[in-house]
């Protein structure tokens, strides 16, 4: 009975089982990919904690910009309510 496996796929997967350099150098290309991927994700983490202080930064602004309006607003309130 013929083998219901392709002759190139046995012979690739024998292959895998010995070592030999290519195999070394495969292990090297997937660390190297592994460790660009882990700059990618260290890249990515500091751009998010970047934008994040400056969302931050800007919440802060706003909110002290409100508040000092809004402590005007009371002051005139009391001038006219003291005036009575």
């Amino acid at each position: 009975m013929p083998s219901s496996r392709p002759q190139n796929e046995s012979a690739t997967s024998d292959s895998s089982h010995t070592p030999n350099a290519t195999n070394d150098s495969g292990d090297e290309e997937i660390a190297d990919k592994r460790l660009r991927q882990l700059d990618d994700v260290n890249s990515e983490t500091a751009l998010s904690s970047t934008s994040l202080v400056i969302r931050s930064a800007l919440f802060d602004e706003a909110l002290a910009s409100g508040l000092k309006q809004r402590i005007a607003e009371m002051r005139e309130r009391l001038s006219r309510l003291a005036g009575c």
